[in-house]
């Protein structure tokens, strides 16, 4: 931390180069440390400049700079309450062009008529986490196996394992990255996940319930998103600190039979 602290000089003296080289028209930034310092330096230089925030709680550098940027562009509407910015506007998450073609085309009623299917994905690197909590829900319920199908994406890591856990189980597909994402939220009812916007949007756009267990973190803005939803009654939130086994299930057997 005070090795980044020593290099903002830098990073102020580099971004200054590079707007008179490059003479930006509008400067975005969309959070981190590395857009501090050249939006921090087009605010000075008087260039046009605005912020993307995609989470419901706002990252330090983006509540920095709210003081010093004209807009903010908004997935959410609590992050207003962190920022400072004279304007807002609500614009919610862009998507993929394949997510959002294929969710205009997605039939709920035709989807609602299909056997029950239940995603777990824990991004495109997996959850460890997530892997062992679906996993063991999956073995101790076999009375539903022949009414659900699950579909887990392990990540790399811990795709061997999980792949020897199932023996080969009818109703399981395991996978260790998905890359035709679209269709299988298509074909998934409930969806167990991290809270990150774009995972929460996707999910939303076609229809999808999710049980979010959101990555402990210090900012926790992933729990600030998921509770979001759950204000909105559109999925559900468990805390990994707090995991309950028998709670986890219940409420999954409960989604099971309420179509």
């Amino acid at each position: 931390k005070i090795k980044t602290i020593l290099k903002i000089p830098i990073g102020l003296a580099q971004s200054f180069f590079l707007i008179l080289k490059y003479r930006p028209v509008v400067v975005l930034g969309v959070g981190g440390y590395a857009s501090a310092p050249f939006v921090l330096m087009s605010a000075l230089l008087g260039r046009p400049t605005a912020l993307w925030e995609p989470n419901a709680h706002p990252g330090m550098a983006n509540r920095l700079l709210s003081r010093f940027t004209r807009k903010a562009y908004l997935v959410f509407q609590d992050a207003q309450k962190y920022l400072a910015n004279k304007k807002t506007l609500i614009f919610g998450m862009p998507l993929r062009e394949e997510i959002e073609i294929l969710s205009q085309k997605s039939n709920e009623i035709e989807k609602a008529q299909k056997k029950m299917t239940i995603l777990c994905f824990g991004g495109s690197q997996g959850s460890l986490f997530l892997n062992e909590k679906f996993s063991e829900f999956i073995l101790k319920h076999s009375e539903i196996h022949d009414q659900v199908n699950f579909i887990h994406q392990t990540g790399t890591q811990d795709f061997e394992k999980m792949k020897n856990k199932y023996q080969n189980l009818k109703c399981v597909q395991v996978s260790e990255f998905i890359y035709d994402m679209p269709t299988i939220y298509n074909q998934s009812h409930i969806q167990i996940c991290r809270g990150g916007a774009s995972t929460i949007a996707e999910a939303a756009a076609f229809g999808v319930v999710p049980i979010i267990i959101p990555i402990l973190a210090a900012d926790n803005h992933q729990l600030r998103n998921a509770e979001v939803v759950v204000q909105s009654g559109a999925g559900f939130l468990v805390k990994q600190n707090e995991f309950n086994e028998k709670d986890f299930s219940d409420m999954i057997l409960k989604l099971k039979d309420n179509k």
